[in-house]
Order: C-alpha cells, then structure tokens, then sequence
C-alpha cells in the first residue's frame, strides 16, 4: 500500500524540520535535501511554503547569519562570500544586499586584518620577504583584491617595527 499524500507530507515536514534543527538552510538546500530522500515534488513545495509562512526557511536571514558568522570565524572577502551564498542557492539580490550590509558593519580590511594575523602566527621564524609572499598568497586565495592585500600586509609591517 502505497503512503498517502499526508503520510508523506507529515514524513517530509519531520525531515525538514531535523535539517533546520541543526543548522539554519537555504530554501534551495531544503528542496534539494528533500528531494533526495524522495518525496514527490508537489509535497517538497508544499512543505517549504508552509516552512517559508512559519518564518523556518528565510533566504534574506539564512544569508545574514551565514555571512556574519563566516565573515567573524572563517576572514572572508565579499568576494568569496558571495559565491558560497550563491552556492547554497540564494538569489542574487539577497546575495548583493546581504554581502554589503555585512562589510558596511565590518570593514573589509579588519577582516583581511584578522586573517592576515591567525595566519602570521603560522608562520614561525621565515623572514620578512617569505612571510610577506605568504600572506599576499593567503589573502589573495581568501578573495581579496591585490590592493586590499597589500594594505593589509603593509600596515602589518609598520605594526611590528
């Protein structure tokens, strides 16, 4: 005997409501989650309109949460953030707005800054030229621009002398 539609509605709301429990999600990854464990399309829909009214999936929050907290742990450029909030399906507008209003709150420097310095700690007793040629690398690889790396590594530099 096949599931009923409300056996699988109520069975794919639990699913989602475990994801979300864990972790705040975009409503793409809870589509695609759902998805793969096989719900039929017309329930995934339904369980993420009823999730969106209830305020459980909200892209605009989602971005918001993600973007301050990867910006503060993992040093972040606008740049590569964007892509990892495209990447979770955002849309585009909410990527731009959120991306903005995070490094209007945090300047995109200080986060190269922090960085810069959790990497410095990495990198022993190498002269100044390799540690320099290393953070640029690390910066660069982050996301920021030439010019903001070299800022950066400047002020770094005038710090410790």
């Amino acid at each position: 005997m096949p599931p009923t539609p409300s056996a699988d509605r109520d069975a794919a709301m639990r699913v989602a409501l475990r994801l979300l429990s864990v972790r705040a999600r975009s409503r793409q990854e809870v589509v695609e989650r759902l998805r793969r464990r096989g719900f039929p399309s017309v329930v995934v829909a339904q369980v993420v309109q009823d999730l969106t009214a209830r305020g459980l999936v909200d892209d605009h929050a989602f971005a918001l949460q993600r973007a301050r907290a990867r910006v503060l742990s993992r040093h972040l450029s606008p740049r590569w953030l964007k892509s990892e909030l495209r990447d979770k399906g955002v849309a585009d507008e909410i990527v731009e707005a959120t991306v903005r209003q995070v490094f209007q709150e945090i300047e995109e420097d200080e986060v190269a800054r922090a960085g810069a310095l959790k990497r410095l700690k990495t990198l022993g007793n190498a002269s100044s030229a390799v540690v320099q040629r290393r953070l640029a690398a690390y910066l660069l690889r982050r996301g920021f621009s030439p010019e903001t790396a070299r800022r950066v590594i400047t002020t770094l530099v005038k710090d410790a002398h």
